[in-house]
This record gives C-alpha cells, structure tokens and sequence, in this order.
C-alpha cells in the first residue's frame, strides 16, 4: 500500500493544484514518501476536465461516443445546423441554470457531410478570406480536417456555428487553433476588464490571427459559448485514491438535476445531483439509485444546537426551560484559507478508505475545486440512521432476520470504526525505511446517528440495507496510540453523545471517545429495535434534564456533572452517566420482547462502554473488544438451533451510578463561579476522586470515596453494574 496523497490545492497565481506523497499525518513522521508515491499521487490531479480520462473511456473514438437516444436528435428535420446545436444542450440543474452540451453529442452531430452542407453556403465568403476560389473538394477536404478524429475542429466548430460564422473555420485550421486548445482565455483589454479578446491559454499575451476580425461582443460570446461545450468528465480513480479536480468558475457542472442543500450544518452543505451519463464512469452503485451527494463546504459554521439536523434531529437536541429566552443562532466565520484545509485534510483522511476499501465506510468518488467552491463526490444514500428510526417500524423484536440485521450492522460499524483506530499502512522503500507495516492511529470523533447512513439497493423493502459511517471532518491520525488535544473548535454540534471528558480542562481525545458515543447510538439502536420511534422519544426525554454547564437549557447528554452534598462554590465536581439512563435500560431489559442476546449487549454497553473517564483513567473497552463482543453475539444469532425468544427480566431499581471528579474547563469553571454550581445535583453515591497533584498532572490514579448516602444506594464497584438493570 502507497503512502496517503495529500491534496495540496494552490491558491491563484501559485500554479495549479498538486497531489503530493502523505507527508504529514498530523504528527507523523515523513518517513515512507517516495519518488514514485509522488509521481502516482500527482496523476490524481485533473486539470483539463476530464479530457484525457474521457478519451480513455472511449477509446472506440469521439465521433462513436454512445449517446441516449433520447439525448441525440440528430436528423435535421430540416433545421439550420444552430437550431439542431440547440437542441442537444442540457440545463445544468435547475431549467433557469447554465447550459451544457453533454459530451459525445457535438461530436456525432458534426460529421462531414453536415460541415459540407453548412459551409456550401459560405463558399464566396471563404474564397474571399482564403483569396482564391474555393471548389466542391476543398469544402470536402475542410470537413474532414474538422472532423479527424486526433486534433480536430468540431467543438471550434460547433461554436463559431452557434456565433453564425461558420467560415472562420478555415483561418482557425490555419492558426492550428483545435478543440484542445479549448477554453481560450478571456484576457481583459482595458482597466475596466469588461472587453476581452479570445488567446491560447498557453500564450496568453499574443492575439489570435484567425480572430483579429472579430469585434468584442464575437469574442464575448466565444466567450460564454466555449464554456457550454466543456463540461468536465468526473471518473473513478484507476488506484484507491480519488482524483481531485481542478475547475475554473466558469465550469458548468454536468448536472442534469439538483436538489440542493438538503441538509446543512459544521462547515458543509450537502446536496443531491444526477450527474449526465455522458460525464462520468462511476459505475452504479448496487447500494445507491445511481444520484450522487456533493459535500460543499462553507465560510461559516453554525453553532446553533439544532444546525444541520436531519430529519428527527431537532427533537433530540437541547431545549430551553420554559423562562428562558431563545437562544440566537450564532456561527464561526472561517477564512478562505482554513477551509481550504479542511477540505484538504478531509480528502486526505477520505482516501485512507475510499476505493470500496471497508463496506462500512464512505467511499470518496472525486474531489473538485470549481471557483471559491470546495466539493467533495459521493454516492447518494437513501438515509440516516436517525431517519430510518423515525420513519420506519422496526418489526418484531423476536424475528431472527430483523435481529440479526441489526447486530450484524452493528458489527460491521464497530469493524469500519477499528479501521479508523488503527490504520495499517505500508511504508514505500526509502533509504531509511524498508516495506514494512506501519499502524497509524486515528479517532473519528463525531460518531452519531446521523453520521451512519443508510445505502439500500433498489427495489429494497423495509429499512433493510447497509450502514456506513461518514463525515470524517473531525477525524485526526497519529503514529502512537497516545491521546491527541481536541480544540473547542472541533467539537460536534451535536452535544447529545459527546463524553464528560468534553467538559474537562485541558481535554486530551483518545480513540475512547468513539466508544463513548457508540455506546450511546447502540443504546438508541436497540431502543428502536424493541419500541420504535416512540420509543427513541422517550428515551430521550426522560434523559432531558436541566444541565447548568449549557445556559440552563435542559439537554439529552447521556451524562451530568454534579457536586458533593452541601458542597461549597469551588468545591470538587463530579460527572456520572445519568440515573435516568441506568432506570431506561431497565426498562428495555423488562421489555416483554427482549431476548437474551439484548440483554447480553445492554450488559456490555453499560458494563464497558458507557464509562466515565478522567485524565489517564482508561475504564471503556477498545474499539477492538467492542467488535469481539458483537461478532460473538452475531455468531449466536447465526447458528441454525438457536432460537430468539423472549426473556424479560424482572425490574430492579437501579443504584446510584458512581461519579468520578471532574476538572472543569475554564467555561465551565466560569460558570460555576457564576453561580451555576448550587444548581448541580448532588451526588450521594460512590466517587472517585483525585489527589491534589494528581488534579493538577492529570495523573488519573484512583483514589475512591464513599460520601455520606443512603445505605440502600452503596455500591461496591461498577463491576456489578449488570445488576443496575437487573
């Protein structure tokens, strides 16, 4: 395996984008770059839309190019050759957007005999351009100069048909000036930068002799023209890595239609196009209906609680007490150059995996710069996961195929989130390194439901399909395992699955946050498996509770920070995981429909994912253990004898959940002081505490305490935390 590409997107006067060799890993090392990685990785960069990759993917020629019959009126049914030029255009997206020509269809439309016709009529103005006159077999011989299939005229004919100037093609096959020299450059020639002249691209300085007749409005309309007979060709990378495109403002996008922004939030917009299948060879997704999902990304981000929420995400968000005001949406306005480098960082994290290299996570098709734009290409899938819950029932708990789909996708997330923990790479041959396996560590850091989506092939009944986990934006890599700061910046949006340790000062992110927030999507995923959307409703509000640490607002965390009993402002606090979690995983346990192996993964999630962390006290289970626990559950569920039946347990009610001391972050501590810490529950059950110096290092030994509670609601360890929930 090839070192990572880096996209390297130039700004203006910089040249054009490069693709270079991974070099940087966020902390990594450079070893394992190479001559050869750099050669390959500088190929995925596309800077002639496709042209070459369209040849390569019609090597029958251009003139044989296949064309919808829909899309190919070629007869003239008596027509001029401009009105049946017109016929073929395409609206990119909505019908009031920018014209294009899909690609193929000027090449089959402009044969010999259709230049013979259009320029028999223009033989006296070509005698007089040529001085000399012109016969039946030199209109012959400039048809098929036209029309050859290497260099040839037919896209420049095309346009100057379109412009009904036709026999300017002779001066243009004098100048050489051939359809690969298209878009001419549009070169300003007055300080206004409103009158332009037509010039190579590769000389952008000297005047074209085939155009020095025309006047400015000719070349203006070249101009808009040209543009029209250009769109790119996006294509499937030949190695794993997608290409990267780069594309001038002036591109019109071959979409043949458009839904855009069908869900916006953090830096990026996603919408929903068809791409004419003239214009690319993605081949056809056995998951997707053959549309496509655009990543923009955007100058702001929204911080609003609710931004970017997909169906269903507004109603497990955080909500305001009913004295409260309303909250404005506020957003963070980032700078041409940082966006750029999300947009790099994220190509360069997509690539580790696109190339359908895991099933269970997004494959990048291309990437694209068109304009100030940043855009990234995927497959179009039917949903989200938190879409799919509201919008579908989850049948019978104890039918066999619907839990086994269930844990089986389960499964294949926690495989595509070990994927991400712990990369295994290939060093390329250096003078210092051998081919040798490398791990590179990573976190995802924004695993919720509706970064899980849902692909379903066509004709798919039910919700049936496969999930697959996306947005890599907060995705970091490293060369060691050891924890890696995660800025205020770079926290989800979603507050609902983030982990205490979001609230800690000086907060260092592990992999273990992943496990935290996949524990609780799990939770709701069996939720949904046993009471349907209603069910998740309920969840989520019997976990909405008052939270002073966000403005007051009641939010559904699956956590909460408290103090001791009469504890004084500036005393210790603790994070725990809500009771009220512990008491709703009883009741799923007590469900008339739960079975065994439910029971079996309610026990792992809270026994070993749902576990609160503080400094250097590692307690969850690794993403790897978390695999090993759903593919022996699958196992279960896959052999032919056992059957799924229901076994509810009895009720218990659930102890007091440990808390373990928390060092607060400077907002939170300014809160506190504020007078927000009498509004902290207190805490009446075990706690784990730490010494003075090992608050201030951050040296997580443990050191336990028992305050003053009732007798009824000591707990020994959380060891036992099986017997919360019965």
């Amino acid at each position: 395996m090839s070192p990572i590409p880096s996209v390297i997107v130039e700004d203006g006067a910089g040249g054009p984008p490069r693709l270079l060799s991974h070099a940087s890993d966020h902390g990594a090392d450079n070893h394992g770059a190479s001559d050869q990685g750099t050669e390959s990785a500088e190929r995925l960069t596309v800077s002639d839309r496709g042209e070459l990759l369209y040849e390569e993917a019609n090597p029958q020629g251009l003139s044989q190019a296949a064309v919808p019959v829909a899309l190919s009126p070629m007869a003239s049914d008596g027509q001029t050759l401009m009105e049946r030029l017109l016929r073929i255009r395409c609206h990119s997206g909505a019908s009031d957007g920018p014209l294009f020509f899909p690609r193929g269809l000027v090449e089959r439309l402009i044969q010999e005999d259709v230049v013979v016709e259009a320029l028999q009529e223009e033989k006296g103005y070509i005698g007089k351009l040529l001085k000399r006159d012109i016969l039946d077999s030199d209109i012959e011989q400039i048809a098929r100069t036209v029309c050859r299939p290497d260099r040839g005229f037919r896209k420049i004919f095309a346009i100057l048909a379109l412009l009904e100037r036709e026999r300017d093609i002779v001066l243009c096959i004098e100048d050489k000036l051939t359809d690969a020299d298209l878009p001419l450059d549009a070169v300003p020639t007055d300080h206004t930068g409103l009158v332009v002249k037509m010039r190579r691209r590769s000389d952008p300085k000297t005047d074209l002799p085939c155009l020095k007749r025309w006047g400015p409005k000719a070349h203006e309309n070249f101009d808009k023209e040209q543009w029209a007979m250009v769109a790119p060709f996006f294509a499937k990378s030949k190695s794993r890595y997608a290409k990267f495109y780069e594309l001038s403002k002036k591109d019109v996008l071959p979409w043949t239609e458009i839904n855009s922004t069908v869900h916006q939030g953090g830096y990026s917009s996603i919408s929903r196009v068809t791409i004419h299948p003239n214009h690319h060879n993605f081949e056809k997704s056995e998951l997707s209906d053959g549309t496509f999902a655009i990543k923009h990304f955007t100058a702001n981000r929204s911080l609003d609680s609710n931004a970017g929420s997909t169906a269903g995400e507004s109603d497990l968000s955080a909500q305001l007490p009913d004295s409260a005001p309303s909250p404005t949406p506020t957003a963070i306005s980032v700078s041409p150059q940082e966006l750029k480098r999300e947009f790099e960082r994220e190509i360069e994290t997509l690539n580790r995996f696109s190339g359908d290299s895991h099933p269970h996570l997004i494959s990048l098709l291309a990437a694209y710069r068109h304009g100030d734009d940043y855009c990234l290409l995927f497959h179009w899938a039917s949903s989200d996961l938190k879409t799919l819950w509201k919008n579908h029932k989850p049948g019978s708990a104890l039918h066999k195929p619907n839990l086994q789909w269930i844990l089986t996708q389960c499964r294949g997330i926690a495989r595509g989130l070990q994927r991400i923990h712990v990369y295994q790479t290939t060093a390329s041959r250096t003078k210092n390194a051998q081919n040798e396996n490398q791990q590179i560590f990573g976190r995802h850091g924004d695993i919720k439901p509706e970064n899980i989506l849902l692909f379903q092939p066509q004709g798919t009944l039910g919700h049936h399909g496969q999930l697959v986990i996306t947005d890599f934006g907060l995705t970091k890599f490293h060369r060691d395992g050891t924890k890696t700061y995660f800025s205020a910046r770079e926290l989800p949006a979603t507050l609902t699955y983030q982990p205490p340790e979001c609230d800690m000062i000086g907060t260092k992110i592990s992999r273990s946050f992943d496990i935290w927030s996949l524990g609780c999507v799990l939770l709701e995923f069996i939720t949904w498996h046993l009471g349907g959307w209603k069910y998740v409703m309920e969840f989520v509000q019997k976990r909405k509770l008052h939270n002073p640490l966000v403005f007051g607002w009641k939010t559904d965390h699956f956590y909460e920070i408290v103090r001791q009993p009469k504890g004084e402002k500036g005393g210790p606090v603790f994070a725990r995981v809500k009771l009220e979690i512990f008491e709703f995983v009883n009741k799923l346990h007590t469900h008339p429909q739960c079975c065994d192996v439910i029971h079996q993964l309610l026990d792992f999630i809270m026994d070993r994912m749902l576990l609160v962390e503080s400094k250097d006290i590692n307690a969850r289970a690794s993403c790897s253990e978390v695999q090993i626990e759903l593919n022996r559950l699958c196992e279960i569920l896959e052999s032919p004898t056992y059957e799924v039946k229901a076994s509810p347990r009895d009720s218990k009610t659930p102890e007091i959940p440990e808390a373990v001391e928390l060092p607060l972050s400077p907002e939170g501590t300014r809160l506190m002081n504020n007078g927000r810490f009498y509004q902290l529950k207190e805490h009446t059950g075990r706690t784990i505490r730490l010494s003075p110096q090992q608050f201030q290092d951050g040296v997580g030994q443990r050191r336990t305490q028992t305050l003053p509670t009732q007798p009824s609601h000591t707990s020994s360890s959380r060891s036992g935390s099986a017997d919360y929930h019965g």
